[in-house]
């Protein structure tokens, strides 16, 4: 339909515009969503705290979620063990986006890239390899019968 693999969360942040109110020194208000993306539709929405943020929202938010076998996608802000750990306690995957100030976790991942990366060049290799040897063998002994 969209092109999304189905059961895919988005998990984003967003502060409402105009929602603040000067007069009483009142904060805008900040909200997190979960957002079906194939379905494009919004699944639940948590309200922060005015002196908290995402981090401690998200987790409420999952709480109301049924989650089971989808894959949760979450902004650098939500890059947390806990948010992670609840997110599997409830048997669905995700992905987390990092960055650069998230230090040696995101060195840790680029170098853990690297090596998968590595390991598939090397298995293209030898499949290559393999496959111009049974060329070469079936070749020698001609046509099928």
């Amino acid at each position: 339909m969209t092109g999304v693999p189905v059961g895919v969360i988005a998990i984003d942040g967003k502060t409402s515009r105009r929602s603040y109110q000067k007069k009483n020194a009142k904060a805008p208000i900040h909200m997190v969503s979960a957002f079906a993306a194939r379905q494009r539709l919004v699944l639940g929405q948590v309200k922060v705290a005015e002196k908290s943020n995402e981090i401690v929202a998200i987790p409420k938010l999952l709480d109301m979620l049924a989650i089971e076998g989808a894959i949760v996608t979450i902004d650098a802000m939500g890059c947390q063990r806990e948010i992670a750990a609840k997110i599997m306690d409830k048997k669905a995957d995700y992905i987390l986006a990092l960055k650069g100030n998230q230090g040696t976790l995101r060195k840790d991942v680029e170098v853990l890239a690297a090596e998968q990366k590595a390991n598939v060049s090397r298995t293209r290799q030898s499949v290559g390899m393999r496959r111009s040897m049974a060329i070469t063998a079936a070749s020698r002994r001609g046509p099928p019968p």
